[in-house]
């Protein structure tokens, strides 16, 4: 094992280890037109840090339920991370979209 990287308290404090782990290693994908572009373990962690600042100035405090309506993205991820952060429980909400006749 690297650094007790696996040794944590919390949701919160694993993804920290692992932006100080492998702070330039590509962790989320982004489609472009020429591929990819990726953001590093380091860059998402200073999302979430952001994240959590919004979130706190909300008022979301311990206990508090943050919901997340959205698709698949790094967003949904750094909202979770920020809301864990904060000791708030994070309900994902996921739209259903029916077909007619279906």
């Amino acid at each position: 094992m690297e650094s007790g990287l696996l040794q944590f308290s919390t949701l919160h404090e694993l993804s920290s280890r692992a932006a100080e782990q492998w702070p330039t290693k590509p962790l989320f994908g982004t489609h472009a037109p020429l591929g990819f572009d990726w953001m590093t373990y380091a860059d998402f962690y200073s999302k979430v840090n952001n994240t959590r600042a919004v979130l706190a100035d909300m008022g979301v405090k311990k206990g508090d339920t943050v919901g997340v309506i959205a698709n698949n993205r790094w967003e949904w991820a750094s909202i979770a991370c920020a809301s864990h952060n904060l000791s708030a429980v994070v309900v994902p909400m996921y739209e259903v979209r029916r077909v007619r006749g279906a």
